[in-house]
């Protein structure tokens, strides 16, 4: 079978944009079962990635594009969040697929989905997205679905020379909250507010709840609720992070964690220079670890990272903040979850300091990832909800869209066929 898959956003490596890990593994398995994958790296051609309406480069020859495209001919069409050229819907004329890497809000070109509807099928990591998704682009019931993640990272023997791991972005935080706080910093209904927030996500409570302030409230009522997920996670991320400095923590991430070297030298010290975006290097980083802890965003407590199934299938024991979902998914696994980084710190140390526990452990993790949560499950699932074959036992090539840009130069594509 063709293939089209347009990941979400590509991960700028050596000075190519690639694939990241869960998308990388997802290609790459489609492959190894016998379909010929076209993959459409949006920052190679578009100039925003989240929350826009896919703006091709200046310059891009859509022309070349659109022929490599037709001439791939697909048969099915796979995009996370919609980030994909607009004018797919009408040069080709397969099923197309959104697959939801994070909230509707971050999808581009939302209108086109709405108004070509009987084209599109979708993908949701959890059930919670399922309804809000179903309401906003009004998704009959036969054309949306739960399709969990799956991973092909294995359990590999290596000396564990690393106590603790953790692989993760350094988030932003809204710059209209940070304003909100300057303006009404040390204000007892501000200091409340930000009390209600600590079960929000998980209990979607009234923030306002025993807010007085009239204009405070007014103030944040401007604030777009969407964002509300980019309020605290970075800080909930440092703080836990913190608590595991002396324990032998390693991190590995990107660039912005260089904001944190003035005032938290002891975190700063523990990031790698290098990153580990790869399923290689993440397998590696896994399976060197005693622990791979995993933070949630806190736009995911109701979802699943793309991590979790990857920690549970190595030799790393998992040890995650605090997710219902996550615990409903795997409720025949004791999961370590923490609610605060001080719980996050005494689970680390009971793990640590007992080795027979923590082995324990690891071995019901792989069972239940290998009788569940691998990728051959869900083209399974997959095959069964679009009636189509996507599990050919045939191993071809990955064909990727190549496409470079220096400034003042025209861009080019480069259709080749090459393996990741």
């Amino acid at each position: 079978m063709r293939i089209l898959v347009g990941i979400s956003n590509g991960l700028l490596k050596n000075g190519k944009y690639i694939p990241s890990g869960f998308m990388e593994q997802f290609i790459t398995e489609l492959s190894k079962v016998g379909n010929d994958v076209l993959v459409y790296v949006p920052n190679r051609f578009q100039s925003v990635m989240f929350c826009g309406n896919n703006p091709m480069i200046e310059n891009i020859d859509i022309s070349q594009l659109e022929s490599d495209i037709r001439n791939f001919n697909p048969e099915l069409i796979i995009t996370f969040n919609n980030t994909i050229y607009n004018n797919i819907v009408n040069i080709t004329d397969c099923p197309i697929v959104v697959w939801g890497a994070d909230s509707e809000y971050f999808w581009n070109s939302k209108d086109i989905i709405k108004s070509n509807l009987d084209r599109y099928y979708f993908f949701c990591f959890s059930h919670q997205e399922m309804k809000p998704r179903q309401k906003y682009f009004g998704i009959p019931d036969n054309r949306i679905f739960l399709i969990k993640p799956a991973t092909n990272i294995k359990n590999i023997k290596m000396d564990k020379d690393k106590n603790i791991s953790f692989i993760g972005s350094f988030f932003q935080t809204s710059a209209k909250f940070q304003d909100f706080i300057e303006k009404w910093r040390s204000n007892p209904d501000l200091l409340k507010l930000i009390n209600n927030f600590r079960t929000y996500f998980v209990n979607k409570n009234n923030v306002l709840d025993g807010v007085q302030n009239q204009d405070l409230i007014k103030d944040f009522q401007s604030i777009p609720e969407t964002e509300y997920s980019i309020f605290f996670s970075q800080e909930k991320r440092t703080l836990i992070l913190s608590a595991l400095t002396d324990m032998g923590l390693h991190i590995w991430g990107n660039w912005d964690w260089q904001n944190i070297r003035s005032f938290l030298p002891s975190l700063y010290a523990c990031v790698h220079p290098e990153t580990a975006t790869s399923v290689a290097e993440n397998e590696w980083v896994y399976n060197k670890s005693k622990i791979c802890i995993n933070i949630n965003h806190d736009q995911s407590v109701n979802g699943m990272n793309f991590r979790i199934c990857d920690v549970l299938a190595s030799s790393g024991a998992l040890i995650s903040s605090f997710s219902p979902f996550v615990r409903e998914q795997f409720s025949g696994l004791d999961i370590p979850m923490f609610n605060d980084q001080y719980e996050a710190r005494d689970i680390c140390k009971k793990y640590l300091d007992d080795e027979h526990l923590r082995q324990d452990f690891v071995e019901k993790s792989n069972d239940i990832i290998n009788n569940g949560w691998r990728w051959e499950h869900r083209f399974k699932d997959m095959s069964d909800i679009l009636n189509l074959d996507v599990s050919n036992k045939k191993t071809c090539k990955i064909k990727r869209l190549f496409c470079s840009k220096k400034p003042g130069e025209i861009v080019y594509l480069e259709p080749k066929t090459k393996d990741l």
